[in-house]
């Protein structure tokens, strides 16, 4: 498999592992620790408190980089198959065509 159509195959996983498992599980995984975090801001702050909701914040920012890595590969996938099927639209052309591309 070349380089192409591998950023292709992992560009559909991607999609679809975000669609079935990934965003699902990081929404509810978020509204969670936003719902802890509101939970803890509504009693008198403390220095435990503050690194509670440091700590919670943290694992959103995560949670959220998780995301943008797997959508990037999602993304890179699309591109692939993009180049790929204006390569083949190239090679389809005459030799004189091509010159001019």
């Amino acid at each position: 498999m070349n380089d192409l159509s591998s950023r292709i195959v992992d560009g559909d996983a991607a999609r679809q592992a975000l669609a079935s498992f990934v965003r699902p599980a990081l929404d509810a995984l978020r509204a969670d620790y936003l719902a802890k975090m509101a939970q803890i801001a509504a009693k008198p702050l403390n220095n435990d408190l503050r690194a509670a909701i440091e700590k919670l914040a943290l694992a959103i920012k995560v949670a959220n980089e998780v995301q943008s890595q797997i959508e990037a590969i999602a993304s890179d996938g699309k591109i692939a198959l993009h180049d790929q099927r204006r390569a083949d639209a190239v090679a389809g052309l005459s030799a004189e065509r091509r010159r001019w591309i």
